[in-house]
């Protein structure tokens, strides 16, 4: 038999099988974490459970740890069986597959991951993690059609994995619904993994040439495999069948019936079924896509690295998938403070504080690689960001009031939009936190437990619990039902705001005491340093934390450095505000002291330049002050209205008008920017209640424009 690659050899597990009793023991030497020193063996006993899949030669098996497991590891797993006396092959047939496992198993995100294998007499066994939502067949035979977006986002997935495999020289060759396992789908994120590299193959000498045997699964199977055409790059195959994959996902139909069709379309004596994709009422811009994947010939159809870059995943809805899917990443694949900045957790700020690097973004040469890497990406990808998902009128049209949640006394200090737009909290100066449903304008729950006034509520992007920050602590809250799961400890004391990263895995906190810091949700961190906050933004690649003040500082996560971007000093600022790719800083400022009154100005963040004015203002008449979620927009809540600027050119796109006595403020959008929240605070003047009494109201507009051309 060939030599085992290394790899292979490296994920072989000892395995005492004892199949009377559906028990496999591995034995692990390891170790002492006492000593340090001695090695010493440690068991895990595995338990079969039930089968929970089969093929011809192979069988999957749900197994249970029921003795010796790893503190914090699962206890659940998924074997693969397979009959080497039934498929009639040797054992190191399968080392291709073995190979791929352990090669794309350190990626989580992308590919299922691998625990090891075994082997007996007559059969092979793969040990992998359990998925229990099972494969993206069955799912799609329970269901219609996904949406585009649901489309596009697992379709995006799957290419980022096909990409880490050829970029490795290997093609998986077998893709298919079967093959594609659910981490999680709606109401949470959609998270996909690879799975089955059956009959993967490493890319070699043989670049190219034609196999005398016939594998792949019909239906998935690109033309050049039926020899219909010539045979092109070996890792078209992949992009064929990805194709076929979105095709299903879309209208639930295979695109050929039968392989006289396909080889009509190959032919060129019938057209691709663009109409069955149009019948799903399924954008241009996917058809495109499809028909790219799907070009007869294997040279015509993009790499898994272009595909990416047609406009179909391009404008791919970001907040949705939260910067290339870097928010589905497992713990140690995101950039963990946990460890990054053990060396400074739990010393004091003035310790920290030596350890961080203080530069001058003046001095290019001196510029991090990682915040130029960041303002590459933010570039770049600024204008993709929403793409034609929320298409709702065209600029300037009719902004229309959607709902009026509240009409009381209490005074509104912070309001935000749950990620799935269908909840709002506000929180009040009484300590009282309310859920809101939007649709009918009620009110669900009144939390009035808090002894404090309630500073800010935000909704986490990703988990969907709301953040509450008093001026005793931070707690976590489970709406709609608002029962409170959690306090943060140690108590984070006099937080006036609180912001959480794009993968909601962390939570960045100013306090009146000049300080801003890092805590995680899920984990151990906590970091603090002594500035002075404004306002602040975690990047959207959840590498870094933009912080504003007189000057303007990125704190890199990884390393945990603090650079100062740029300064304008001189300038005293009332109201920051960062764009959503932190490229831009709006201000309402006044310079020294000027007599000509407040401006509303733009920085470039990159430079420290002000790019322009948008107008002279009264002073204390911009209450808030937001970007719209496609950073083209820039809203200012003022007294009397609600104002809508053109950020590239300066002009007034829209106005909305109040009471000329009000003051609009708290402004907030929803993730798909179609909605907008204002707190409206009336003057004495107008209310009907006591001549002394300043009643709030909290109102929701829509009608905002998020196109595929301005976003």
């Amino acid at each position: 038999m060939a030599r085992l690659p290394d790899l292979v050899e490296d994920s072989k597990l000892g395995a005492n099988i004892l199949p009377h009793f559906n028990v496999t023991i591995h034995t692990y030497r390891e170790s002492d974490p006492d000593s340090r020193r001695r090695l010493v063996s440690r068991s895990e006993h595995w338990q079969r459970q039930k089968k929970i899949g089969a093929g011809s030669y192979a069988s999957v098996w749900l197994e249970k740890c029921v003795e010796g497991g790893r503190h914090g590891a699962s206890t659940l797993r998924a074997v693969k069986q397979i009959d080497l006396s039934r498929s009639g092959q040797k054992p190191g047939f399968y080392h291709r597959e073995l190979e791929a496992i352990a090669k794309f198993s350190h990626s989580r995100r992308c590919f299922v991951k691998s625990f090891g294998w075994y082997e007996s007499l007559d059969n092979l066994y793969i040990a992998m993690e359990y998925l229990e939502i099972g494969d993206l067949y069955d799912y799609m035979n329970r269901r219609s059609p996904l949406s585009e977006t649901e489309a596009r986002q697992i379709t995006y997935q799957i290419l980022e994995g096909l990409g880490m495999m050829h970029e490795n020289a290997f093609t998986h060759r077998d893709l298919k619904p079967n093959n594609i396992l659910i981490k999680s789908h709606p109401p949470n994120e959609w998270w996909v993994k690879i799975a089955d590299f059956g009959i993967s193959k490493r890319i070699g000498e043989d670049l190219g040439t034609a196999s005398s045997t016939l594998r792949g699964t019909p239906g998935y199977m690109a033309p050049e495999l039926y020899g219909f055409i010539e045979r092109g790059s070996p890792y078209a195959v992949d992009i064929w069948s990805l194709g076929e994959i979105t095709f299903d996902i879309l209208t639930k139909t295979a695109t050929f019936e039968s392989l006289g069709q396909l080889f009509s379309y190959v032919d060129n004596s019938t057209s691709f079924p663009t109409h069955l994709l149009k019948k799903s009422s399924v954008s241009q811009d996917g058809i495109d896509f499809i028909l790219a994947l799907m070009q007869p010939d294997p040279s015509s159809r993009p790499t898994a690295h272009e595909a990416i870059s047609l406009r179909w995943i391009k404008n791919l809805l970001h907040p949705q998938d939260c910067s290339e899917m870097t928010q589905n990443m497992e713990g140690d694949e995101i950039i963990s403070l946990s460890s990054a900045n053990m060396s400074i957790q739990g010393r004091g700020i003035q310790d920290s504080i030596s350890n961080f690097l203080w530069m001058n973004k003046a001095a290019k040469q001196d510029i991090p690689p990682a915040l130029s890497a960041f303002y590459d990406l933010v570039c770049v990808k600024q204008d993709s960001r929403f793409g034609d998902a929320v298409i709702i009128g065209s600029l300037g049209s009719k902004i229309d009031l959607y709902q009026t949640l509240q009409d009381n006394y209490r005074q509104v200090n912070s309001a935000a939009f749950s990620p799935d737009r269908r909840y709002v909290a506000t929180a009040s100066d009484d300590s009282t936190v309310i859920i809101w449903d939007i649709s009918r304008g009620v009110e669900i729950r009144s939390v009035r437990e808090h002894t404090d006034p309630v500073n800010n509520v935000i909704f986490n992007p990703k988990t969907g619990l709301l953040v509450c920050a008093t001026v005793s602590g931070v707690e976590l809250w489970g709406p709609p039902s608002g029962l409170k799961l959690s306090v943060l400890q140690p108590p984070l004391l006099h937080v006036q705001n609180i912001i959480i990263s794009p993968d909601g895995r962390y939570i960045a906190f100013s306090t009146n005491k000049a300080t801003v810091g890092i805590r995680g949700l899920d984990t151990d961190t906590n970091i603090t340093l002594p500035i002075k906050c404004r306002t602040m933004m975690f990047t959207p690649d959840n590498e870094g934390l933009m912080i504003a003040a007189d000057e303007i500082f990125f704190w890199e996560l990884k390393s945990g450095n603090v650079f100062e971007v740029t300064t304008t000093r001189g300038w005293h600022h009332k109201l920051l505000s960062f764009s959503p790719n932190a490229r831009l800083l709006a201000s309402v400022s006044s310079f020294g002291s000027s007599t000509e009154g407040e401006y509303i100005a733009l920085w470039d963040t990159t430079t420290g330049e002000q790019l322009f004015r948008i107008r002279n203002l009264c002073p204390d008449r911009v209450n808030s002050m937001i970007f719209s979620p496609n950073g083209k927009l820039l809203v200012t809540g003022e007294i009397g209205g609600i104002h809508f600027w053109d950020i590239a050119t300066g002009e007034e796109l829209h106005r909305i008008e109040d009471d000329p006595l009000c003051e609009i403020k708290n402004l907030s959008f929803s993730v798909d920017g179609t909605m907008l929240l204002s707190c409206i605070r009336a003057g004495p003047a107008s209310t009907p209640g006591p001549a002394h009494v300043r009643y709030e109201t909290v109102k929701i507009w829509k009608g905002i424009m998020v196109d595929s051309e301005s976003a």
